[in-house]
C-alpha cells in the first residue's frame, strides 16, 4: 500500500498560512500551504486562479491555471529530473537563485534569496525555479522556468498567452539574457559601473548595437541591431542600385561589420524592404530589415538598441545622437553628433518645404546647425533615450533616408519614422522567429 499523509481538519480558529512564491498581489508563482505550525495540509483548497496539484506528494502545490491547459503537466516536470531551464550563460552574466521549484519559502516583500546553496543538477534547474540575472551590467530580469524548458519574465501570463502569441512575443528565452524579441528588458542601456575610459571609444562599448553594412567588403551603409536575428537599415542600402532599384543586391556579396576585426563579419540570411519603397535621389517608405544567418550571442560589447514604435521620442522632441561615417573607410569609426528635430521641412512657408517630405518622414539637423551627415551614415540611426524616471531607454526614431544638400540652407537630414511602419516591422520579426 501507499503511505498517505494524514488529513489536517483546518477549522476557523486554525486558519491555514500561505506561503507563497509571489509578491503581494500576484498569484503567477507555486503556492504550498502550510497549517500555521509548519505542517503541509492537503486538504486546503487553492486561491482563485490556481489549480491544486493531484500528483501525490505534490498536493499542497497549487500552480496558475493560466500556465497551461493541462496544469497537472507542470506539476509533472516538478518531479521529473529531466525537465528544467538551463542555468548555463553567456558572458558577464550573473546568476542569483530566489525560488528553487517548488520548494517552500517565504517572501514578505520584493525578493529574498532563497536559502539553499545548490539547485538542480548538470547546469539545469527545475520547473518553476525563479532566479535573478544581472545581464553585463547593463540590465537586469527576474526569470522563472516554465515546463516547456523556457524562461519567462516572472508574473507574466506565460504558456496560456504563448500558444497564441509565441515564446519569444512573450519575452521567453533558452538562455538567460538572451531574449530574441524586439524591445526586451536589456535593449538600449549602457553597462552600469564602467568607466568613461573602459569603452575604447564612443562606437564600441558605449553604442554596441551599431553595425555597418559592406558591400563586396567596401563599407556601404550603417545599420542598427535590435533583436538576436535582425537589424534595421534604409531599404537604399541593400538594392541594387540605390536611386534606381527595388530589387534587393546580391545577398553574396552583403556583410554585415559588428567590430574592426573583419573575422567578425556576418552574413545575411534574407532581406526584407517595405513594400512600397520608392527609390529615387529623396526615396520614399525608405526602410528595410535584414536577418542573419546565425543567432548573435548578446555580451558586454553587442546587444540591441530598442525601436521607438510609438513615437514617444518624436512626440516629445528628445535631442538625439546621431553618427556620421564616410563611404569607402574601412575602419569600425564613427563620429557623434548631436541633432534636434528640425520642423522647417514640414512648414509650407521655409524654403526647405519643396523638399517634399512626406508624414512618413522627419528631419533633423544637428544643434550647431552646420553639419551635414557623411554619405556612408545612410541607414543609421536618429537615437533617442525616451525612458522614464532615470531608467535609459535608447531607441531608434528615425532611420537615416537622404539630405537637403543643394535644395535648403539647412543641412538637415531627412530620416525614416520607424513608428509609421510598427505593424510591418513587429510581423516581419515575430512571423519569422
Amino acid at each position: 500500500t501507499t503511505d498517505i499523509p494524514p488529513l489536517i481538519n483546518v477549522t476557523p480558529a486554525d486558519p491555514p498560512t500561505i506561503i507563497s512564491s509571489s509578491p503581494p498581489g500576484n498569484n503567477n508563482g507555486v503556492i504550498i500551504f502550510s497549517n500555521g505550525n509548519g505542517s503541509e495540509s492537503s486538504t486546503v483548497g487553492c486561491p482563485p486562479s490556481t489549480c491544486q496539484c493531484t500528483i501525490q506528494r505534490l498536493e499542497h502545490v497549487c500552480v496558475p491555471c493560466n500556465e497551461t491547459t493541462d496544469f497537472n503537466q507542470t506539476c509533472l516536470a516538478l518531479e521529473s529530473s529531466s525537465e528544467g531551464c538551463s542555468v548555463d550563460v553567456v558572458g558577464d552574466v550573473t546568476v542569483d537563485l530566489l525560488v528553487c521549484g517548488a520548494q517552500q519559502h517565504m517572501i514578505f516583500a520584493g525578493f529574498e534569496r532563497f536559502g539553499q546553496e545548490e539547485c538542480g543538477f548538470d547546469g539545469m534547474v527545475p520547473v518553476l525555479t525563479v532566479v535573478h540575472a544581472d545581464c553585463w551590467r547593463s540590465a537586469s530580469m527576474v526569470m522563472r522556468c516554465e515546463k516547456n524548458g523556457y524562461w519567462r519574465p516572472y508574473g507574466s501570463r506565460s504558456a496560456a498567452s504563448a500558444v497564441q502569441m509565441g515564446d519569444a512575443q512573450q519575452g521567453a528565452m533558452k538562455i538567460l539574457c538572451q531574449p530574441q524579441q524586439i524591445n526586451s528588458p536589456i535593449c538600449g542601456r549602457h553597462p552600469r559601473y564602467k568607466k568613461r575610459d573602459e569603452y575604447h571609444g564612443p562606437h564600441k562599448k558605449r553604442w554596441p548595437w551599431l553595425a555597418g553594412l559592406k558591400n563586396r567588403e567596401i563599407y556601404m551603409c550603417s545599420a542598427t541591431l535590435i533583436t538576436s536575428l535582425y537589424l534595421i537599415t534604409a531599404a537604399h542600402c541593400v538594392t541594387k542600385s540605390p536611386e534606381s532599384s527595388n530589387e534587393t543586391m546580391d545577398l553574396r556579396n552583403l556583410r554585415i561589420q559588428l567590430s574592426a576585426d573583419k573575422r567578425r563579419d556576418l552574413y545575411p540570411y534574407s532581406v526584407t524592404l517595405y513594400s512600397e519603397y520608392k527609390p529615387g535621389t529623396r526615396p520614399t517608405n525608405d526602410i528595410a530589415l535584414i536577418k542573419v544567418d546565425t543567432e548573435i550571442r548578446f555580451s558586454t560589447n553587442l546587444y540591441p538598441s530598442c525601436v521607438d514604435l510609438d513615437a514617444a521620442g518624436l512626440r516629445n522632441r528628445y535631442p538625439a545622437v546621431v553618427f556620421s561615417r564616410a563611404n569607402g573607410k574601412q575602419r569600425y569609426e564613427y563620429k557623434e553628433i548631436q541633432q534636434e528635430i528640425d520642423s522647417a521641412c514640414h512648414d509650407r512657408y521655409d524654403e526647405c518645404y519643396q523638399v517634399g517630405v512626406d508624414n512618413t518622414q522627419f528631419c533633423g539637423i544637428d544643434i550647431e546647425r552646420k553639419t551635414y551627415l557623411e554619405g556612408g551614415s545612410s541607414g543609421g540611426p536618429f537615437l533617442q533615450d525616451i525612458g522614464l524616471e532615470g531608467s535609459e531607454k535608447w531607441s531608434v526614431s528615425g532611420v537615416v533616408s537622404s539630405d537637403t544638400r543643394g535644395s535648403c540652407k539647412h543641412p538637415i537630414t531627412i530620416y525614416t519614422d520607424v513608428s509609421k511602419y510598427k505593424t510591418w516591422i513587429m510581423d516581419t520579426i515575430h512571423n519569422n522567429l
